[in-house]
């Protein structure tokens, strides 16, 4: 299995983003509980683009940036992150210039599917099999709470690899930006027949790869 595939690269980045450091804490094992403290507790002046003054967060959906790191050639990719309280929660990470989606995150509170078109994988599990690598208690809500809190004036709306201590990685970060909550309709993401599958326990064990 080769370690440079883009669902590694771009799995342990979003990992990053989403699981506030809980993934980074069980995969790349490092005091990243501490250095992520360290890094919340600075003062950040958010855009006012990444603002949402809705009280109302049944929908939510946001743009991405994101930078891979210096061993992917540094490329910077666009995407979008949308939400669907209690249903769901889709990720699409495409190429800026040609539109081309390159990977699709998709999360139900039941389930999670991760897609690499370019290299034509994909990862799938169930809420069992992720809790063998997530902290005691993590839950779908913990995930929703974390992006309608970047959403919010002094949300933390941008993570990278240096934040979890990562010095291969310490150039990758990705960010929400231009957040909304305008009403959005979601629909389940179809795997391609051809695409072959990686199990959850050689994904996890390529990003221990990656630290």
């Amino acid at each position: 299995m080769k370690k440079n595939k883009l669902i590694y690269i771009i799995g342990l980045i979003i990992g990053l983003a989403f699981s506030n450091g809980a993934l980074a804490q069980s995969v790349v094992k490092n005091d990243s509980s501490k250095i992520l403290k360290d890094s919340i507790d600075k003062t950040k002046v958010i855009p006012d683009s990444c603002l949402v003054d809705s009280a109302s967060y049944k929908y939510l959906s946001s743009k991405i940036h994101l930078v891979l790191p210096a061993s992917f050639m540094g490329l910077s990719l666009k995407g979008t992150m949308k939400m669907v309280s209690k249903e769901r929660i889709q990720l699409s990470i495409v190429m800026p210039i040609f539109g081309t989606e390159l990977a699709k995150l998709d999360i139900t509170p039941n389930e999670m599917l991760l897609i690499d078109r370019h290299d034509k994988m994909y990862v799938q599990a169930n809420k069992k099999e992720m809790m063998r690598y997530l902290p005691s208690g993590s839950n779908y809500s913990q995930l929703e709470q974390l992006l309608i809190d970047a959403s919010k004036p002094g949300g933390r709306s941008e993570v990278s690899g240096s934040d979890f201590g990562l010095r291969s990685m310490k150039d990758a970060r990705i960010q929400l930006y231009d957040f909304s909550t305008d009403q959005i309709v979601l629909q389940p993401t179809a795997v391609p027949t051809k695409y072959k599958k990686v199990t959850l326990d050689e994904f996890v064990k390529a990003l221990k790869g990656l630290q």
